[in-house]
C-alpha cells in the first residue's frame, strides 16, 4: 500500500518568537492567506489525509483549520479524517514525531502532521531519500511550507530515506 506523508510548518504567526506567550502566537493576516493557499493547493492534488496530526499551538490550530476549510470547498464537499492535537508536538524534536509518524494507524493511506521547526526540518530531511531542496537562504521549510512523501513501506516501518520527496512547496 501507498502511503502518503504531508508536513506542514505552521503559517507566518504573529508576535515575538520564543517570548513567554510563544504557544499562544495567532496567525497573521499573510499566515492566513497563505494557510488557505496549502488547502487549495491539497485540494488541487486530490490529496485528502485520513489523520491529521497537529501540534495544539494557536498558530498550527489555526494553519490547520484554514487548510480543512479549504479543502472543504464547497461546504459539501467529502470531509477529511480526524484531527488530533497532541501536546508533544509542540516544538517537538525528530525522535518524537517519528514516533508519531510509526504509530499512525497502518490503514491510513495519508497522514498530515502540522508543527515547528526545527523539527520539521530535521524530518524532512530524514525521511528524504535524497537531500529537499533548500532556498537560496539556507531555508527549507519556510512558514507554510507543506511536503509531500510517498513510501511503501508501513507507518511503523518508516526510517531513514525510506520515502520520496513528491512535491515541496512553499509560499
Amino acid at each position: 500500500m501507498k502511503r502518503t506523508l504531508l508536513i506542514l510548518r505552521h503559517a507566518h504567526a504573529a508576535g515575538e518568537r520564543g517570548g513567554a506567550d510563544d504557544f499562544d502566537r495567532p496567525l497573521s493576516a499573510r499566515g492566513e492567506r497563505d494557510a488557505a493557499e496549502a488547502g487549495a493547493e491539497l485540494r488541487a492534488r486530490g490529496r485528502s489525509p485520513d489523520l491529521i496530526l497537529c501540534s495544539p499551538a494557536r498558530r498550527t490550530r489555526a494553519t490547520a483549520q484554514a487548510v480543512l476549510d479549504a479543502l472543504w470547498e464547497p461546504p459539501a464537499a467529502p470531509r477529511p479524517g480526524a484531527v488530533r492535537y497532541e501536546p508533544e508536538l509542540y516544538n517537538a524534536p525528530l525522535p518524537v514525531l517519528m514516533r508519531f509518524v510509526r504509530e499512525c494507524p497502518e490503514q491510513t493511506g495519508c497522514l498530515l502532521l502540522v508543527g515547528h521547526n526545527p523539527g520539521l526540518d530535521d524530518l524532512l530531511e530524514h525521511l528524504a531519500d535524497e537531500p529537499p531542496p533548500r532556498k537560496a537562504n539556507g531555508k527549507l521549510m519556510t512558514t507554510a511550507a507543506l511536503a509531500c512523501l510517498e513510501t511503501d513501506a508501513p507507518w511503523s516501518g518508516l526510517g531513514q530515506g525510506g520515502a520520496h520527496l513528491t512535491a515541496l512547496l512553499r509560499r
